[in-house]
């Protein structure tokens, strides 16, 4: 995997910051003009010869319904995004295989899943987080959790809502999303206990597994400040981000 990063990062790129085209060692890149490109990585600006690679630096554990698309939204304001999440794989239809896959146990190639992007939280990825720790050893974890009453409550409203799954029925999106999230919970998505016990067994894992130094616990409400001391950048001027996203999925 190292050999393929080390291939692409020599190859022949070009750098488009204002629309002009040239060719740029990518090595010794050039200074980004920072009133163009903001915070954003210099990684959004290369080019490699059809895709971009970037290693994920941050990579959110928590289930589904525990905040996960206010945590994108904040990766990214603060400069580590694109985000991979849930939203994001309904995108790109072309990586379903690889979830597909991965849920069966077979390989994939976390590069190629991730190419493009910088962080990912929310499911499928928060499954797979010993193997993401194991193939980003420099990521940070956030591990966003909730009150297990109140997260089965908002999942069976919408992630774990079988009426929304009927809505897709027998296309490859309910294929997707029963292959890749649901089959994992044997049909039993609608037993509160079992569902609340796998919750609770995610985030006792994860905190088992995860290097206390790699790991912030974070919850709704929690705010900028230790969110930001743990990924080390500045407290943004703004309000922490936050998304009704159980309204969103009441309107599909």
């Amino acid at each position: 995997m190292a050999s393929q990063r080390n291939k692409i990062g020599r190859s022949k790129c070009r750098w488009s910051l204002t629309g002009h085209d040239r060719p740029v060692d990518p090595v010794n890149q050039p200074p980004v003009n920072q009133t163009l490109a903001g915070r954003c990585s210099m990684a959004m600006y290369l080019r490699y010869e059809g895709q971009i690679n970037m290693p994920l630096s941050v990579i959110g554990v928590g289930y589904p319904r525990t905040a996960t698309m206010s945590l994108k939204l904040a990766l990214e304001q603060l400069g580590f995004g694109p985000c991979h999440h849930m939203s994001e794989v309904f995108k790109h239809s072309q990586r379903w295989d690889h979830w597909i896959r991965a849920t069966a146990g077979e390989y994939v190639d976390w590069e190629e899943v991730f190419d493009g992007f910088r962080s990912t939280t929310d499911a499928p990825s928060c499954f797979f987080f010993k193997e993401l720790m194991a193939q980003y050893p420099e990521a940070k974890f956030i591990l966003t959790i909730r009150p297990s009453d109140s997260w089965f409550v908002s999942a069976s409203e919408t992630v774990l809502n079988e009426s929304i799954m009927a809505r897709v029925s027998g296309t490859p999106v309910e294929r997707f999303l029963r292959r890749a999230f649901l089959d994992r919970y044997e049909g039993r998505h609608a037993d509160k206990a079992y569902m609340i016990a796998a919750y609770e067994a995610h985030n006792a894992e994860v905190r088992r597994v995860v290097p206390k130094e790699r790991l912030l616990v974070n919850s709704p409400g929690d705010g900028w400040e230790s969110f930001c001391n743990f990924l080390r950048v500045s407290v943004p001027a703004t309000s922490f981000p936050r998304v009704n996203e159980r309204a969103q999925w009441a309107r599909k």
